[in-house]
């Protein structure tokens, strides 16, 4: 991610580190692995909130996750279901591609 990010995109980061330590009481700071991980969902568009409450469900149902990692697929159904209320449930399409067809953009979309 760089040395130089906007606030809102620091608060992203400290969001989830501030919801894991305070579920597992005590210290906690993202590896590498688990900043990576958080990175990813960053830039494919996964809210701050949703992730939040994808840590608090992987909490309420292991004892303890020892990293972000376990929380992966929670974050995922969390994602999902988050997409389809926004945006018609299963009428979701995925945008795979952008091209430049001449001077119009379009769109190749898969269902």
């Amino acid at each position: 991610m760089g040395g130089f990010f906007l606030n809102q995109d620091h608060e992203y980061f400290t969001d989830i580190e501030a919801v894991f330590a305070r579920r597992r009481g005590k210290r906690f700071t993202l590896n590498p692995q688990d900043w990576a991980l958080a990175e990813s969902w960053q830039d494919r568009g996964v809210p701050g909130h949703v992730v939040v409450r994808s840590i608090e469900a992987e909490f309420d149902a292991r004892r303890e996750p020892r990293a972000l990692s376990f929380c992966r697929e929670q974050v995922e159904i969390q994602f999902t279901e988050w997409q389809h209320s926004h945006v018609g449930g299963s009428e979701f399409v995925a945008v795979n591609e952008l091209c430049i067809c001449g001077k119009e953009v379009c769109f190749q979309i898969h269902r």
